[in-house]
């Protein structure tokens, strides 16, 4: 008797929630700032974690764009969200997940904080 073969595997899902901290940093003259500002939770359409911090800081410039008011900076870019290519990090990442989180607010769907 041979054993069933087993089920093909789901295919990953395209999406993936980026949750963060925000870093110590410094501000446009070099001050130290510690950001008394909540954790960052942003889903995006995305098939690995390194995909999934991408899109996160195009989505963070976006709609921050360079200036960031509770950080006193003025020159923000798109790699400074999470350290891409060598810069100072502004977020922490803590954790990459799988899809996205279940909403308390059951009335949004969670394409409605894709877009």
């Amino acid at each position: 008797m041979t054993a069933p073969e087993a089920p093909p595997a789901p295919a990953p899902l395209p999406i993936r929630t980026v949750v963060a901290d925000w870093e110590t940093v410094s501000d446009d003259q070099g001050s130290t700032i510690s950001p008394d500002m909540l954790p960052v939770v942003i889903t995006v359409h995305a098939t690995s974690s390194d995909e999934a911090i991408e899109a996160a800081s195009d989505r963070l410039q976006a709609v921050y764009g360079p200036h960031v008011e509770a950080l006193h900076r003025d020159t923000v870019t798109r790699n400074d969200w999470f350290g891409l290519g060598d810069t100072d990090p502004l977020l922490r990442v803590c954790a990459v997940l799988i899809g996205s989180p279940i909403l308390d607010d059951d009335t949004k769907r969670y394409a409605d904080y894709l877009a």
